[in-house]
């Protein structure tokens, strides 16, 4: 089977070196080998392969395309142009399936091709699959995790495992970019719109509606400060970005906001650049999932994964699959029509205060001169806001526990 990969960057190079690297193994284990025969880049090379025109892309022999480009265009016409002309997609571009996704599933049911997008959220974690397959049957009512990598490292060497004096924001931050954890311009991640894009894509799945950027309650890292930092040694505590969106059918609640987490949350242990989700549904209860949520192989592994997925499920003969092709073919998006906001109450957080007069119903964490730290019981922001005046909240974080 042929393959089309459109942008060879970090990722579209780690899945030709992927595909050529296993693509024994790969047929050995699928009964698919697949290889790359298309590339359509900017640069200039003499492997014939290469070009840098969509007509002359367009015109190669490929099945499946792996989008690989980034950004929303030219990425967003080239993918339409390949599920009209009957190719299904893989995409690895969160910016694309969380900004045009809806867009996109409409035109790929249309053409009775798949468009799939497991390398969008997590790296190498098979999130998408989890949601889509494994838990099919069950009521995801949580998803929770830390899906940037780079704010992840920031903390752990802001507030290192082992106890140890760590460094300033700024300094994790510059150290993030000297080690190629975070872009010159590290907006998207430390400002939380990396990881709000992936929890929207997640919402999405979820509830078969569209959840945009715009519906994220989106909170970044830039305003943690050293009395943040002093708190969360003095609980034991880890401070994390977390993505985490509830559901109730198609009533969403989305928010990306630094939290205090518990050392009994299974997030808590999730450092360095690490990912991971934890999922929480009626009859399977709470699964965690965590690997490499970025980098060249992981995140080609992601994309291999979905062309194999996207060959045997659109692409198969007969002979291979009792099914027709048109029966075999599952919708695996969500339409255009908005999601409904999920009900304060519905969306309740638990936080740790610093507090002059004790709250009801909290737990006393540590005392910090005249204040005491606490431990609330779930509250709306509303009632959080109502208790501030009352009890002298004067400083307070979200909390996982």
């Amino acid at each position: 089977m042929k393959i089309g990969v459109l942008g060879y960057g970090v990722v579209g190079k780690g899945v030709d070196l992927l595909l050529q690297k296993n693509r024994d193994l790969i047929a050995r284990k699928t009964g698919f080998a697949p290889e790359v025969n298309a590339v359509l880049c900017l640069e200039t090379s003499e492997d014939e392969r290469f070009c840098n025109d969509i007509e002359d892309f367009m015109a190669r022999d490929f099945t499946v395309v792996a989008e690989a480009m980034g950004g929303v265009e030219p990425a967003f016409t080239y993918v339409k142009r390949c599920l009209e002309a009957g190719h299904s997609v893989v995409t690895s571009n969160k910016a694309l399936i969380c900004d045009r996704g809806a867009e996109l599933f409409a035109i790929a049911r249309a053409n009775r091709v798949g468009l799939y997008y497991e390398a969008s959220v997590g790296g190498v974690i098979p999130v998408i699959k989890t949601l889509r397959d494994n838990l099919a049957q069950d009521d995801v009512h949580t998803v929770a995790g830390i899906l940037n990598g780079t704010t992840n490292y920031i903390f752990s060497v802001m507030l290192p495992e082992d106890g140890s004096e760590g460094i300033s924001l700024d300094a994790a931050i510059r150290r993030a970019q000297e080690l190629g954890y975070a872009e010159a311009d590290p907006a998207a991640d430390v400002e939380g719109h990396d990881a709000a894009r992936k929890i929207a894509i997640i919402a999405s799945l979820l509830t078969g509606c569209q959840v945009g950027l715009s519906d994220v309650d989106v909170r970044g890292i830039l305003d943690i400060t050293e009395e943040d930092v002093a708190v969360c040694k003095s609980v034991g505590y880890k401070i994390k970005l977390i993505a985490e969106a509830k559901i109730d059918g198609t009533a969403v609640s989305a928010r990306v906001r630094p939290m205090f987490v518990a050392p009994t949350h299974p997030l808590y242990h999730i450092d360095g650049v690490t990912n991971a989700v934890v999922t929480e549904s009626d009859m399977a209860g709470e699964i965690m999932l965590t690997g490499a949520g970025a980098g060249r192989f992981p995140t080609a592994s992601a994309v291999v994964s979905d062309i194999v997925y996207a060959l045997a499920s659109d692409y198969a003969s007969e002979a291979d699959c009792d099914l027709p092709r048109a029966c075999r073919h599952r919708d695996f998006g969500w339409s255009e029509k908005s999601a409904d906001k999920l009900a304060a109450d519905a969306s309740k957080t638990r936080y740790i205060c610093s507090v002059r007069s004790p709250l009801p119903d909290c737990r006393e964490l540590a005392k910090a001169g005249r204040e005491t730290i606490v431990l609330t019981e779930p509250l709306t922001e509303e009632e959080l806001k109502a208790h501030e005046t009352v009890y002298g909240i004067r400083w307070c974080r979200a909390a996982l526990v």
